[in-house]
């Protein structure tokens, strides 16, 4: 019986969570390793510094999120990539 989030943290895929300003609350150790932070510095970053090419139609990054939630993406990564 493990608390969820350290379920979510041990998981192999990516997990993130944002707040409806585009702060993050929690990303897992996969998620910070795929796009090159550390899991502290990925505190400070929002949500549109990670996220290359989001559509400009919504009005906050959780409704973006649901309506294009299935979609494909681009990450950008720490070192500019």
């Amino acid at each position: 019986q493990l608390p969820a989030l350290v379920v979510l943290d041990r998981l192999p895929v990516a997990v993130l969570a944002i707040s409806h300003d585009g702060t993050i609350l929690f990303a897992n150790k996969a998620f910070a390793a795929m796009v090159g932070y550390s899991l502290e510095a990925l505190h400070a970053v929002k949500f549109s510094q990670l996220f290359y090419r989001l559509p400009t139609d919504e009005a906050s990054p959780v409704a973006l999120l649901r309506t294009h939630g299935g979609e494909l993406v681009e990450l950008l990564h720490a070192d500019g990539s």
